[in-house]
């Protein structure tokens, strides 16, 4: 892997990290905090009108046609801001789609993705140890398509999806089905999470799902799909680690003790130094598992290596970070704290450090 960024990559970067930088604020995101879906419109409309929501999406629909690395790029700049939007599930849900949708599913989802005014989440999230291979929602073949039942944790964004992406179990194995969150059968019931944005609990009553909103990947696409997640998730911890470690740094270059900056503490620099290091296996795990999954080669190992990473070491960073703001890392009105928040609820998503590591543990003695 050459892990120098080529002209494109490097544009998009730059680009993602001034949208991200310049479109939002501690008061503007305060306020979206408190609307009712928390949802940054606004910006939303920016990341459409400048291409970046369209960055998966094929070209012949109106998007740019990369692939999982340059999502992970423009979510690293989304980890800088953390703006309430549900950027990561649309991006990880248009990759799929993109990889094994059908032509009339692609046409008639990926435009409305790249132009913003279409919502795709993907329900990944399972029960208990959640093992996002062993499925809750299971389903029936009927003449027409599916009948499907059961349930699924902890889907972001689900007020402002106009379609779920869920993955059912079946007799003949796994298909993802495109289910309208407001069709007869499905049922929610939000919650606020750690990082006080909202996720329901999705039921599914013998929801009718037709024949053309089934994609034809069977079970290939499950595997892919949380691949992606995890290394897309991981993204976004590596952009809120390194906004989480600038903020210390600039604290610690201003705030004084004993008449001098207590950045010239020396346990105070090895910490920083500590997450530093963190910062710089996230990153590289997390990209070399993003090149694998675009090279169409195993990327398996690499996924849970940098899931763990992710996981552990983004938890590493953030306790770090906000240990060493002391008094202002506890107060709400700062805004480090979103990274923290944000980092620690990734840690235990589409799994655990634990999970991941016993995963990979198995992987490799097979």
């Amino acid at each position: 892997m050459d892990f120098n960024l080529s002209e494109e990559q490097a544009a998009l970067r730059d680009l993602a990290h001034q949208v991200f930088t310049t479109s939002t604020s501690v008061e503007s995101m305060e306020l979206i905090a408190a609307s009712h879906d928390r949802f940054d419109r606004a910006l939303w409309a920016t990341l459409a009108e400048t291409g970046l929501l369209g960055v998966v999406v094929p070209e012949s629909y109106g998007g740019l046609g990369f692939g999982v690395f340059e999502a992970g790029l423009v979510l690293e700049g989304y980890g800088h801001s953390l703006s309430p939007m549900p950027l990561e599930e649309t991006l990880a849900s248009a990759l799929v789609l993109a990889r094994f949708g059908t032509e009339e599913q692609q046409a008639r989802l990926l435009p409305g993705i790249a132009a913003g005014e279409v919502v795709v989440v993907m329900a990944m999230e399972e029960w208990g140890i959640n093992d996002p291979t062993q499925l809750s929602v299971t389903g029936a073949p009927v003449d027409d398509g599916l009948r499907i039942s059961g349930s699924k944790p902890a889907v972001g964004a689900v007020a402002d999806a106009t379609t779920l992406l869920v993955p059912v179990q079946t007799a003949d194995g796994v298909l993802f089905a495109l289910v309208d969150p407001n069709a007869a059968g499905v049922s929610l019931r939000t919650n606020e999470t750690t990082n006080h944005q909202l996720q329901s609990d999705v039921s599914f009553d013998d929801v009718h799902v037709s024949s053309i909103d089934l994609l034809p990947g069977g079970t290939t696409a499950l595997p892919a799909a949380i691949h992606i997640s995890r290394v897309l998730s991981g993204a976004v911890v590596l952009g809120a680690c390194d906004q989480a470690v600038e903020l210390t740094v600039e604290h610690a270059n201003n705030r004084e003790q004993f008449g001098k900056p207590i950045a010239t503490n020396q346990a105070y620099s090895q910490r920083l130094a500590d997450a530093s290091i963190a910062i710089d296996c996230i990153r590289l795990t997390t990209h070399q598992a993003a090149w694998k999954l675009d090279e169409g080669a195993d990327a398996e190992e690499e996924v849970l290596v940098a899931a763990w990473w992710a996981a552990d070491g983004g938890s590493q960073v953030v306790h770090s970070t906000q240990h060493l703001h002391g008094s202002a890392g506890a107060d709400v009105s700062y805004p480090v704290h979103r990274q923290y928040l944000a980092v620690k609820q990734r840690a235990n998503t589409l799994g655990s450090a634990s999970s991941h590591l016993a995963e990979l543990g198995k992987l490799i003695a097979s």
